[in-house]
């Protein structure tokens, strides 16, 4: 028959017409494969190209949003450790004293290494005149430091000395003394903070910390401290107002990975000092930190994708240049679709190919084969999904394209929605946004793998709850052969929300726990008691480390401890009245114990001690079986209440108010300083009653437990608001205590206070530091973040829309470059008070760091009510400033989105503000862009 349609037909001139045509067709099939290999191969080609193209663009923008996340949080870090620098200098502007014991309670209270990782201290050096410097050594020396001198020793005009660095103890012990300004580099920085008043950061240094094993680059930052009393408004002023510096020390690699928290594994990150990276200038280099290998470095540092950026930091310039790790490179390995494209494409061309193929030389029994396989098919897709639908599991199909086409009756049933819109990706609008990116990155990473995978998630019930789900997906292969045919994805998920809350609920009881622990820890600590346990029956005693101090000696010194350790130590007559005490306690007459009691130090005086206790355990019989209490060092108290009966005019002298008045409340008498406070005279005073103080700020249940508290204890201590003679309410910390006589009654009452007016006017001061921009004046995002949950808050109330539009200027690096920074602080003042200007009453201009702003738009009737105003800010930046006889010129680009149209939580807003600002940069800058939030669009990088 080959033979027969391969004839010439002029060779067979008597064959009929219809013959000829259908061999003539026959030929012509023959060749409808190859032209259909042909067309394939050619759109395979032009689909790899476009594969290609969009890889590209997402590794640039992969690689751009993980660059700027890393560049805001050492921003944001390094601004954190300023705030911390001026709340030292605020320590001494508060206090007139600082001493090395205030100054190592106030900087535990911050608890640096859980807030901040990665600093290395606190500290403040002094300044020291040459003819002061003998005496400074005499002083230190004196505090118990026999061996302190001003290090590196040499004559100069001037001398630093770093007295407090806390913690004091293991690598800060080397820099307990040294002269930071006597090393050029250290001085500089040192120098600018003198003079500006600002934070300054040092360049490159070797610290006094480093010991010569495992050295790593060295900065440090200083924030300058001035005496009160003396003026502050010029360098000049500030250079002799100087009382020294509070800095910090940093090694760079500990720095970094405080920052980071090990989060930096898809960047190559090197930092130089300046705004050159030469060698000599290095910091921080991650992957030799890490020690990763020559190869990976070197093709991390060869790909084309690259960034250098140059940040300020307390008035330096860093130098950070960023490249792909091995880490984003697997990534993005990861997601090959150029590859896929072109081997689907392949694949698809052989299979269309060999279709034909078969078409053409067994249409016949193709069909039959078809019809066949298509009944049995339907077949045993009908027996599936009946048993699917009758099992409690949610269960889903996925084609081999990742799509989703089938979700049984139960999975329906649990979303509430109909099949057609849970089919391809629509079922993903259910899961919770926290949870949709890492769910998507399992499913394709194992589809692409062709492996099993389970992964826990959240997803929106009918009812609009949100439950837990334990997904488990698992590849189909053609006759549930691995080595044949894949066909798939199918998945079972089980609801695990009870065993979520159960574990949620364990964890937060785990925490409460925790907490109440440490917080009694911390209480005892803070209150400076000893504390002791009593197994009333045996004798058995325990004494913490505390208990022993307070009587002179170390805890193993008292060893063997039992209860009869108490009895010698305390005074017999004390002893006897603890006693009588002890039993009217056992026989339940009194809640709880306590006693005044002496006991002998170990170097023979005797020490008040208040004792405490209740009886933590009872007998079933109702005997008493332990106690718990504490000891409270009282001795201060006792001594200054005798001194008192004895010298009751020594008063006159002191700075704090004091009054004096009889058990009926009467005046009988002031010191200078109350006149001085109040100004009231002491003959206006006299006679009158302390009511007279009364500024009507506190309430009668104030006054009730006010006096139930003296009447009772004997003593009272508070803050309380009091109105001087002008009329002028100030605030006051007030002690009153009850002076008794020979035979324990009350014979005057004795208060004395203490005008805080101006601590209180430092802590607004510092609230509105928290809260403020330090340079516009503008809220920070601590401040707009609670204004957001506000605004959001608001606009679900009043079903209204509201904006928030993300600004970064445009140009304003270069006019930082060539006029400097303090043109520059300039004119981001005067660009902010002019988009200030442009919102309306109730909208918000927050400044977040640098050139970049966000604005909050309230009260929108309609998306397109925000226009007029976006309109308002790119004018207001774009108008040129004129700065000390420059015209500067800079224009600003925003993104914005718009809730509830992009109906996520305040974090996730700004995230896709941001992402619609780099957007209108990519077109051009000086112009607005909106973000478009679609149901199966993948979600901007992470910053």
């Amino acid at each position: 028959m080959d033979d027969a349609l391969t004839d010439d037909p002029d060779e067979h001139p008597d064959e009929p017409p219809a013959l000829m045509r259908r061999k003539l067709a026959q030929q012509v099939f023959r060749w409808i494969p190859w032209l259909v290999l042909l067309l394939s191969l050619s759109f395979t080609g032009l689909a790899w190209r476009n594969a290609l193209v969009a890889q590209e663009r997402y590794e640039q923008t992969q690689f751009d949003f993980q660059v700027r996340a890393v560049l805001t949080r050492i921003e944001q870090r390094m601004q954190a450790y300023q705030q911390t620098l001026l709340s030292v200098r605020g320590l001494f502007e508060a206090s007139k004293d600082v001493d090395r014991q205030k100054f190592r309670r106030f900087v535990d209270s911050l608890h640096l290494t859980e807030i901040y990782p990665g600093i290395q201290g606190l500290g403040f050096s002094r300044l020291i005149a040459p003819a002061e410097l003998e005496r400074h050594i005499d002083a230190v020396r004196r505090e118990g430091f026999a061996g302190y001198t001003v290090q590196p020793a040499g004559p100069r005009d001037v001398y630093s000395a770093i007295v407090f660095l806390e913690p004091f103890s293991g690598r800060n012990l080397r820099a307990f003394g040294y002269d930071m300004y006597s090393e050029p580099v250290r001085q500089a920085a040192m120098v600018r903070a003198r003079d500006s008043g600002e934070a300054a950061l040092s360049g490159k240094v070797r610290l006094m910390q480093e010991a010569g094993r495992e050295e790593q680059a060295g900065l440090l930052m200083y924030v300058p401290v001035y005496r009160n009393d003396a003026p502050q408004s010029t360098p000049v002023e500030r250079q002799a107002a100087l009382l020294g510096w509070a800095y910090a020390p940093f090694r760079m690699r500990d720095l970094m990975n405080g920052i980071q928290g090990g989060r930096m594994g898809e960047l190559d990150i090197e930092i130089y000092d300046g705004e050159h990276p030469l060698p000599e200038a290095l910091l921080y280099d991650s992957y030799r930190e890490n020690l990763t290998s020559y190869a990976e470095m070197h093709v991390s540092r060869e790909h084309r994708l690259g960034a250098s950026h140059t940040l300020t930091i307390a008035g330096h310039p860093w130098t950070v240049i960023s490249r792909p790790a091995p880490g984003f490179l697997q990534h993005v390995k990861d997601r090959q679709q150029p590859v896929h494209t072109a081997l689907l494409g392949l694949a698809i061309s052989g299979m269309l190919f060999w279709l034909s193929w078969v078409l053409i030389n067994g249409r016949r029994q193709a069909l039959q084969a078809a019809h066949g396989m298509t009944r049995e098919l339907r077949e045993s897709e009908a027996r599936f999904r009946l048993l699917a639908d009758s099992v409690p599991a949610l269960i889903w199909l996925a084609d081999t394209d990742r799509r989703f086409y089938w979700f049984n009756r139960p999975w329906l049933e649990f979303t509430g929605r109909s099949l057609d819109k849970e089919q391809g990706y629509g079922w993903t609008d259910g899961i919770h946004p926290e949870d949709i990116k890492r769910y998507l990155d399992t499913y394709y990473a194992s589809f692409d793998q062709r492996q099993p995978y389970t992964i826990e998630l959240r997803l929106r019930h009918h009812d609009g709850d949100w439950r837990w789900i334990a997904d488990h997906g698992i590849p189909r292969f053609k006759n549930n052969d691995s080595n044949d045919e894949f066909i798939g994805y199918i998945g079972s998920c089980t609801d695990i929300n009870e065993r979520k809350l159960m574990e949620k609920a364990l964890q937060r009881s785990e925490e409460n726990f925790r907490r109440q622990s440490r917080t009694m820890a911390e209480i005892l600590w803070g209150a400076d008691v000893g504390t002791w346990e009593w197994n009333v029956q045996t004798g058995e005693t325990s004494f913490n480390q505390r208990w022993a101090e307070i009587v002179g000696y170390r805890l193993e010194e008292l060893a063997p401890i039992n209860i009869t350790t108490w009895h010698h130590l305390t005074h017999p007559d004390d002893l006897k009245r603890s006693n009588l005490m002890l039993q009217r306690c056992f026989r339940r007459e009194l809640d709880a114990y306590e006693c005044e009691v002496r006991m002998q130090h170990s170097d023979g005086h005797w020490v008040w001690v208040l004792d405490r206790g209740r009886v933590v355990e009872w007998a079933e019989d109702g005997q008493p079986l332990r106690m718990s209490g504490t000891h409270l060092d009282i001795t201060a108290r006792k001594q200054s209440e005798i001194r008192l009966q004895l010298a009751a005019n020594v008063f006159t002298h002191a700075r704090e108010a004091i009054v004096i008045a009889d058990t009926d409340g009467t005046i009988i008498d002031v010191n200078e300083a109350f006149i001085r406070i109040t100004g009231y005279t002491r003959e206006e005073a006299l006679g009158n009653n302390p009511r007279m103080l009364q500024s009507g700020l506190q309430d009668a249940d104030f006054y009730d437990e006010f006096w139930e508290t003296l009447l009772s204890k004997g003593h009272w201590s508070g803050e309380i608001w009091n109105r001087r003679k002008d009329g002028e309410v100030y605030p006051t910390l007030m002690t009153i205590s009850a002076v008794r006589d020979a035979n324990g009654r009350p014979q005057n009452y004795v208060a004395l206070s203490t005008d805080i007016t101006a601590i209180k006017n430092y802590q607004s001061k510092l609230e509105h530091i928290a809260h403020y921009d330090v340079l516009t004046g503008l809220p920070n995002r601590a401040l707009l973040a609670d204004r957001m949950r506000h605004a959001l808050s608001q606009c679900l109330r009043r079903d209204d829309a509201l904006a928030v539009v993300y600004l970064d200027l445009d140009g304003f690096k270069a006019v930082n470059d060539r006029h400097g920074h303090e043109i520059g602080d300039e004119l981001l003042v005067h660009v902010a008070r002019r988009m200030q200007e442009a919102l309306r009453e109730g909208d918000t201009l927050a400044r977040i760091g640098g050139d970049e702003f966000i604005a909050v738009l309230v009260d929108l009737d309609e998306p397109s009510h925000c226009e007029p105003i976006l309109e308002r800010l790119l004018q207001a930046a774009a108008d040129p400033v004129n700065l000390r006889g420059y015209a500067l010129n800079v224009s600003v680009s925003i993104g914005i989105t718009l809730f509830p149209v992009d109906r996520t939580d305040a974090d996730q807003l700004i995230r896709h503000a941001d992402h619609a600002m780099y957007q209108a940069k990519q077109a051009g800058r000086n112009c607005y862009r909106f973000f478009a939030p679609t149901p199966n669009a993948e979600e901007p990088p992470e910053e």
